[in-house]
């Protein structure tokens, strides 16, 4: 990239780098996350350039690689505890498990003595707070 076309893009960066951070802050509820999507949309941008051409509207080109960096990033926000639970999923043992011991505990040999257990296992695979 020249050094012209790299002057003009630090100077389209200087002017819009704001409104791009509260746009993208807005559609996080985050200003930290909204910054993140503001560094992954320029370094897109600045990868971009070389091959675009000339841009017509810099500021709406600039504006529509952050919402789409911020619409791939609330995707992948959204699919993320649907992961971690089901990792937490993975480490309760069931009943029948050759580790579940919590039977023998209560003088039941293999008996889980939460008569709710299994309403509460159903809550738990669910993703729903105990109560």
């Amino acid at each position: 990239m020249s050094d012209h076309a790299n002057a003009e893009f630090e100077r389209l960066v200087g002017e819009h780098r704001l409104k791009l951070h509260r746009y993208c802050a807005r559609m996080t509820g985050s200003a930290v996350d909204g910054e993140d999507i503001v560094q992954d949309a320029l370094i897109k941008a600045l990868v971009a350039l070389p091959n675009v051409g000339v841009i017509d509207n810099p500021e709406g080109w600039l504006f529509r690689i952050a919402h789409n960096t911020a619409l791939d990033f609330l995707r992948r926000r959204a699919r993320g505890p649907m992961m971690q639970n089901n990792e937490v999923l993975d480490m309760i043992a069931t009943p029948d498990s050759p580790d579940h011991d919590a039977g023998d505990a209560a003088g039941g040999a293999g008996r889980n003595p939460d008569p709710d257990w299994a309403k509460n296992s159903a809550k738990i695979k669910r993703g729903c707070a105990l109560e």
